[in-house]
């Protein structure tokens, strides 16, 4: 994806959840939205309410690139928890 994708010039992080949910449930099958939103979320640093509201803020060329990285891993198979870097356990992370 690049940054000018978008209205005006720009990708918003809304945005990058449906392509990134459209992507994987064509290469990896099924319903991938809620992986699509963690990605999201990892790339962002914001926590699920927080992309809610600033999801139509608009994401930097940095964070399309990151973005695109991890969503190619995953689309190629990778776990996903290795494509976060982290997976919670219980209260652990």
């Amino acid at each position: 994806m690049s940054e000018s994708d978008g209205p005006g010039g720009s990708v918003s992080w809304k945005q990058l959840v449906g392509e990134a949910s459209h992507v994987l449930s064509s290469q990896l099958g099924g319903d991938r939205n809620q992986e699509a939103k963690w990605i999201v979320e990892r790339v962002s640093g914001f926590n699920p309410a927080e992309l809610i509201v600033h999801g139509s803020d608009s994401v930097s060329t940095r964070g399309v690139a990151f973005f695109d990285q991890l969503l190619a891993r995953r689309g190629a198979g990778e776990p996903l928890q290795y494509v976060l870097g982290r997976w919670m356990f219980r209260h652990l992370e």
